[in-house]
């Protein structure tokens, strides 16, 4: 932990610090810590580079260590991004075949660099072809749409458990242009969330929506002995509703059944607020379609409805434009 003296850091930022500095060896305390400097506030903050470098040495093959908290930005920080490189470089020396390690390497440089990050991960898949995590992250990563797909498609065939992947296959299979697929992708999303409520018991209505529904959800199922599961299911239920008819919706453009597709963007968003959808807002794909479309309606409605599932004020930027029949630079988001 650094003791180099610096400007104040926030209240709650500091009893971040204060609990993992009592618990040096828990993980999850200094992730937690950590990613606190991700804030735009104190992402360029001058103990982040440290910080990041003792985390990485200390747990190299942690989840976190492969996450946006650990990746310093190469442009505005270059210094801190090539001493975190220097690190991954130094860790992989004789560990040639450790997926872990070149997974961590590679998330490092992707932002900046996909193709490079891309290349460091075949060079391991040619090591050990059977590893699913490898496939996932080349899925991930790789500057090309076909090779996304089908490092995406071979991932899961090796059995990789990742909650997100058939939404990636589906993204992937949208920026590919196989629209096929991506209505196969739709439609297995659809079953998967009709599937889920036919068997789990919802503490909420299904109809509820936002971040009020989310949390009565936690709250109802507090003292459940089944609540991890529970709250998984939902949350997956949720992501899959979204996904389904933000997919569906993109076809539907495709064939010119614009009123289809307009019911579509209005269907993934009557979800409530779990984790990732609050945390990361809503796909904009099928609302940008519909911008040059000419569906300004569904896409203000649309944009309405996200306030309640994500809490970022430039919903109110995008609302002014898409009132103004301007499509909004969403990419930007």
């Amino acid at each position: 932990m650094s003791n180099i003296p610096d400007e104040m850091l926030p209240l709650d930022v500091q009893a971040l610090e204060d609990d993992a500095r009592k618990h040096p060896e828990s993980e999850w305390r200094q992730s937690r810590f950590l990613t606190a400097f991700c804030q735009r506030e104190l992402c360029r903050h001058p103990r982040r580079g440290e910080l990041i470098l003792d985390f990485i040495s200390r747990f190299p093959r942690s989840s976190a260590a492969k996450s946006p908290a650990v990746h310093p930005d190469p442009r505005a920080v270059p210094e801190a991004f090539k001493a975190v490189e220097a690190l991954w470089l130094r860790l992989r020396q004789g560990h040639a075949n450790d997926s872990d390690l070149a997974i961590g390497h590679a998330a490092l440089v992707a932002y900046d660099d996909p193709a490079r990050a891309a290349e460091i991960l075949r060079e391991v898949i040619a090591l050990l072809p059977k590893n699913a995590s490898l496939w996932k992250e080349l899925g991930r990563v790789a500057p090309e749409s076909l090779e996304r797909l089908s490092a995406l498609k071979t991932a899961r065939e090796l059995g990789s458990d990742q909650p997100n992947l058939v939404a990636w296959i589906g993204r992937a299979a949208v920026d590919a242009g196989r629209s096929d697929e991506v209505y196969q992708i739709g439609c297995e999303l659809m079953t998967r969330a009709n599937q889920t409520r036919a068997t789990v018991c919802s503490p909420v209505d299904w109809e509820d929506t936002g971040r009020s529904a989310w949390a009565r959800i936690r709250t109802a199922l507090e003292q459940s002995p089944e609540r991890q599961e529970l709250i998984h299911a939902l949350s997956e239920y949720a992501n899959d509703t979204h996904w389904a008819h933000t997919f569906l919706g993109l076809v539907a453009v495709e064939k010119g059944q614009l009123l289809a597709a307009g019911k579509h963007l209005l269907s993934s968003v009557a979800i409530w607020a779990e984790p990732r959808t609050s945390a990361y807002g809503p796909s904009l794909l099928l609302a940008s379609k519909l911008c040059e479309a000419g569906m300004w309606s569904d896409v203000e409605q649309f944009l309405i409805s996200s306030k309640d599932l994500w809490d970022n004020e430039i919903l109110d930027e995008w609302l002014e434009e898409v009132r103004g029949e301007h499509t909004p630079a969403f990419d930007d988001a």
